[in-house]
């Protein structure tokens, strides 16, 4: 395996710095167990961060952290400091919120997608810019937060500008959360959050209590019988979109026990489909979750023909009434996640809880 060796001064230590060309080598530290795009590796007071691409399962990006100089991240010799924070996804604000790290977010892409009131407060108070998204986002509006480290989705390409805002000493850090095939797998990435802002015991200590919960539900509920067919999505242009049978979505489903219509299907992110083979597919399923929209009227004046799927009649659910709360809180928080699922497909069960990320259309 080549490596191209590079010197990093960090007090007399130096350290050996991988091409990103690399292929990647299993040789995880035993601190992560379900996620497959990040990896961890001790040296002593030393940290080393690997980021996996997850279409080539080459190295990204290597972070490297000194236990004694918090706040601060090395990469291609270059040192960066991770005070304060950009946020190009809700879904960093909460694993930020689990670790009490709100204060170092300082930009935002949308104030309308985000579900924390403490966020929004300070949007509204001038203290977090609203920068819009990464393809819109205007470098001087980026350099007036003064943050050093940018969080972004990965979606297989850089971050718009990723050299220039290197060379103003701006990191830009792909976050592939959305690839993982496992839901603890997404909610492990709170460790590398941990690593950033110095809570690496705060957030190994939450995702072990999140595993347990996790894995007691599956075992309380192992023995219940499989549900009646469900299917997700709905129409986007002209194609119906749901999670693929290899996604962490799919896992979900599979966890709680749920009859998913294509659960069979290959990738780990959506399918698409055309209205005609959903309509013959999925048209005597029982239960339709995920329709994209908060009522039964909105959703038929979307497209009439969904009238003709039996779910819609008594069995459709949708996102949380605050559809933001999903997307902040679900990846960090599947336990809730996949209690909401076994609910809503077991009622055998006459669980009487109160749903947290989900409500029925009415």
């Amino acid at each position: 395996m080549k490596q191209v060796i590079c010197t990093l001064f960090f007090g007399i230590v130096l350290f050996g710095c991988k091409s990103k060309k690399e292929n990647y080598k299993s040789n995880k530290n035993e601190n992560i167990t379900f996620a497959k795009h990040f990896n961890i590796i001790k040296k002593g007071d030393k940290t080393i961060v690997s980021i996996i691409h997850p279409d080539n399962n080459k190295i990204d990006k290597t972070l490297y952290f000194n236990r004694n100089k918090p706040n601060t991240i090395w990469c291609n010799n270059i040192t960066y400091h991770s005070n304060a924070v950009i946020c190009f996804s809700s879904t960093f604000i909460g694993l930020l919120d689990k670790i009490n790290e709100l204060h170092r977010i300082k930009g935002v892409e949308n104030k309308n997608l985000i579900y924390n009131n403490e966020i929004i407060t300070k949007i509204n108070n001038e203290l977090i810019q609203e920068l819009g998204s990464p393809e819109t986002a205007s470098t001087k509006k980026i350099i007036n937060t003064k943050s050093e480290l940018i969080l972004f989705s990965g979606f297989g390409h850089e971050f718009p500008n990723e050299k220039k805002l290197n060379k103003l000493n701006i990191l830009c850090l792909p976050i592939y959360d959305w690839k993982e095939t496992h839901p603890l797998g997404k909610a492990e990435w709170i460790k590398l959050f941990g690593i950033i802002t110095n809570k690496e015991k705060e957030a190994t200590n939450y995702f072990n209590k999140l595993k347990a919960r996790y894995f007691n539900l599956l075992k309380k509920y192992k023995n219940v019988k499989q549900s009646a067919p469900l299917f997700s999505g709905s129409l986007i242009g002209d194609f119906w979109f749901l999670p693929a049978g290899e996604s962490y979505i799919a896992k979900l489903f599979k966890d709680a026990r749920i009859n998913y219509v294509e659960q069979k299907s290959k990738g780990t992110g959506s399918v698409s489909k055309s209205f005609e083979y959903c309509l013959k597919n999925y048209k005597n399923s029982s239960y339709w979750l995920n329709p994209g929209n908060k009522s039964i009227k909105s959703l038929v004046a979307q497209n009439e023909k969904y009238r003709l799927f039996d779910a819609l009649k008594q069995n459709t659910y949708c996102y949380s009434h605050n559809p933001n709360l999903y997307w902040e809180k679900s990846a960090i928080e599947p336990d809730s996640l996949l209690m909401d699922l076994i609910q809503i497909s077991h009622p055998e069960l006459k669980l009487k809880r109160k749903l947290y990320f989900y409500k029925k259309l009415h």
